[in-house]
Formats: C-alpha cells, sequence, structure tokens
C-alpha cells in the first residue's frame, strides 16, 4: 500500500516539475495526431504528434514514439496558425522552434478535419513540403 502511493506522488510529481519547466502549470488544450513510421498510409501509429495550446497564446509540440531523430526528441515551443489552405481546405500550421543548433525549422500542416497532413521545411527561401506524407490523422 506505501509503495502505491509512493509511485503516484512520484508521477505527480514529475508531472509538476515538468509543468515548471515549459511555464505553464494546465489549463491547456491538446490535440493528437498519429504518424506512420515510414510515411506511408497503413494505419499504424507508430508515432504520436501532441500539439498543446496554452490561453496565453504560447504552445507546445511533441513527437512520440519509437525511432524520433534527435532533433525532434522533447517538447518544443511552437507557433500555431489556423487558415485556408489554397484548395479552401481549413488548415493548422504549426511551426516547431528547434531546441538545438544545427536543426533546421520544420513546420506541420494538418487538416482540420483530421484526415491528414505533412510537414514542410525550408529550401531555396520557402516552405517545401518533405518528399513523403506523415500520414498526421487525428486521434481520438
Amino acid at each position: 500500500m506505501r509503495t502505491t502511493k509512493f509511485i503516484v506522488a512520484a508521477f505527480a510529481s514529475a508531472a509538476l516539475l515538468g509543468a515548471c519547466a515549459t511555464g505553464h502549470l494546465g489549463g491547456g488544450t491538446t490535440h493528437r495526431w498519429k504518424i506512420n513510421l515510414a510515411g506511408y498510409m497503413d494505419g499504424t501509429a507508430n508515432r504520436v504528434a501532441e500539439l498543446t495550446e496554452y490561453p496565453d497564446g504560447a504552445a507546445a509540440w511533441r513527437i512520440m514514439g519509437a525511432g524520433i531523430a534527435v532533433c525532434d526528441q522533447g517538447e518544443h515551443k511552437a507557433q500555431v496558425r489556423r487558415k485556408s489552405s489554397t484548395t479552401g481546405v481549413p488548415i493548422i500550421i504549426v511551426r516547431v522552434v528547434p531546441r538545438m543548433t544545427g536543426c533546421e525549422p520544420v513546420q506541420f500542416v494538418m487538416r482540420v478535419d483530421g484526415t491528414g497532413g505533412w510537414s514542410e521545411v525550408i529550401r531555396d527561401g520557402r516552405w517545401t513540403p518533405m518528399d513523403r506524407s506523415l500520414g498526421l490523422t487525428a486521434l481520438q
């Protein structure tokens, strides 16, 4: 019984420390998308992308799962925009702020209805889609 209380207290402490480290003690809205590891749409959620938006306008982005590139590991500050694509489809654009030197800026573009998305990097001075679709379908 004492072990269970200790484990619960340890998890609560870890969550509080994480919240203090990011400067947010809750109150955010979190959205999740599944990402196909190989970039092919086979319905397997090998990774999960998570966006948390806070009431003060700040946002955090994280990718969880196996085989995460060093530049994508951990929680990143993010800038979030909502708009319509060139075809009129409502989209969310999450621009991730690199945490380390040598990591290039990346942005993730997802359809608001949760039916898919892709990532983009800067090439020749403009945002350009990467070679493969990531799937980026909403998790319920």
